[in-house]
């Protein structure tokens, strides 16, 4: 994540819910957020600890724990511009190049619904057969659903 840097965008957020005493999951819901970042390419993320940022150590390193087992590469918590929790699997570091699967199509959606999002092009009540009106013929329950329901794949 080094070097990365936004002058302005809207990001879809995700959260980490607490379900028992020493049990975590993640789950992602529709919200956006505006990150304000620095427009310098010089900006870095700077560190926080897990607690200064309402989280705690030891559930994160829980989690790492078994994203270890299920061969993540990498584990990354970032909060209030912060980064909070890093960590990597044998052989990999910031600058090692992650293969991203399909998640790179859900952060591209996503990114560019919150984009469109900010900028008023689309509103999360919209019906999405307003965007794809194909879906008016073929599919018009998926027409009827709402950019919300669909992009939090609901419908």
């Amino acid at each position: 994540m080094r070097g990365f840097f936004l002058s302005k965008a809207v990001l879809p957020l995700c959260v980490i819910s607490a379900i028992g005493i020493d049990t975590l999951i993640l789950r992602s819901f529709c919200a956006a957020f505006t990150v304000h970042a620095a427009v310098s390419p010089e900006w870095d993320w700077t560190a926080a600890s897990p607690e200064i940022q309402g989280m705690i150590t030891s559930q994160l390193e829980s989690i790492w724990t078994d994203l270890e087992t299920r061969r993540a590469t990498a584990f990354l918590v970032i909060r209030s511009d912060k980064i909070v929790f890093e960590r990597f699997a044998t052989g990999h570091n910031r600058t090692t190049k992650h293969y991203t699967a399909s998640m790179a199509k859900a952060l591209v959606g996503g990114i560019s619904l919150s984009v469109a999002l900010s900028d008023g092009r689309i509103a999360l009540d919209d019906q999405a057969g307003k965007y794809v009106a194909q879906w008016i013929i073929s599919t018009p329950p998926m027409a009827m659903a709402t950019v919300s329901n669909r992009s939090c794949r609901r419908s």
